[in-house]
């Protein structure tokens, strides 16, 4: 199968990354991509060379060449953008919205696309009072409970509201998922240094908040919550029961326990309590469903996935 330009193909794990280096045309300053050699040694890797005027600039002016050229224009700080997984013929300069009525158009070069994967993500920042469009399968969209009047989402997509300020810096299919439901994605802001970065507190589903291990997987299958929970997990002989659970969910620890949240499947917080009377939390005004709890104890974090029956 090809991608981008017609001559890369997917490495031996199925994983194809693109990473970006960037010379500064008029320092000739060169910024070298930091993840090149952390990718998964299976991985087939792509670096796009960059020029432009200014690194750290938020639009595609800034970016002068690409290459090779796939059709990244090169804009750093515009977080809007769509990403579809196409099996296609000369795929390069298709027009698929072309009346940006916000739907896939109906005819074109587009409709002889293969799709086998799509994801969006929508920013707030509106430019130029213009409207935020996404075309894909799942549509992650910033703040979009407030300005959802304003983000253009393809009909029949699944649409998630990203309800933070801060725009999403990492988004990760979980582990070998195929549906477009937010269990089967992490989506979140980023904090740290390159290539160490982590997910940070604004982070869906909430199961992946504080994971430090996002430099692990590059170029390598995705993650899931049930993976990251057993293996961040310092705290010994540490239980929660009963799962699925109605009343109360006790909770044990051979350390003391901090505090404890609970989070429903979109990241919210519904339950804060930072003492445990009886090693017993009381859940019984939640409503049926998936939740995360997260509980801290002596300076470690643990999440786990809990069913409200």
């Amino acid at each position: 199968m090809n991608i981008g330009d017609g001559t890369r193909t997917f490495g031996a794990n199925g994983i194809f990354a693109i990473v970006c280096n960037y010379t500064d045309e008029n320092t000739a300053v060169v910024t070298t991509n930091p993840y090149e050699s952390l990718m998964h040694a299976d991985a087939n890797v792509l670096v796009i060379e960059l020029t432009g005027n200014d690194v750290t600039g938020g639009s595609n002016s800034n970016t002068s060449t690409q290459t090779p050229d796939i059709g990244y224009d090169g804009n750093f700080a515009d977080a809007t953008g769509s990403f579809m997984l196409i099996s296609a013929t000369d795929p390069d300069g298709a027009v698929i919205d072309a009346d940006l009525d916000g739907n896939i158009d109906a005819t074109g070069d587009h409709t002889s696309w293969t799709l086998y994967d799509s994801v969006a993500f929508m920013d707030d920042d509106l430019e130029s009072g213009g409207i935020e469009r996404a075309y894909a399968q799942i549509v992650f969209a910033q703040e979009n409970s407030t300005i959802g009047a304003s983000q253009s989402v393809t009909a029949g997509a699944t649409l998630i509201d990203f309800p933070f300020n801060t725009d999403a810096h990492i988004i990760i299919r979980q582990g070998a998922s195929t549906g477009y439901t937010i269990n089967d994605w992490a989506i979140g802001d980023t904090s740290g240094d390159s290539p160490n970065w982590e997910l940070d507190s604004d982070t869906l589903p909430a199961a992946f908040e504080d994971w430090a291990g996002i430099n692990t997987v590059y170029g390598a299958l995705n993650p899931t919550a049930a993976t990251l929970s057993t293996e961040s997990l310092e705290i010994n002989d540490f239980k929660i029961y009963p799962n699925p659970a109605k009343d109360y969910i006790t909770i044990e620890s051979n350390v003391q326990i901090s505090s404890v949240q609970v989070h429903d499947i979109l990241g919210k917080k519904v339950i804060s309590q930072n003492e445990i009377t009886n090693n017993r939390l009381d859940v019984s005004s939640l409503n049926n469903g998936v939740y995360f709890i997260k509980v801290n104890a002596n300076g470690n974090t643990i999440t786990k996935k809990i069913i409200i029956e």
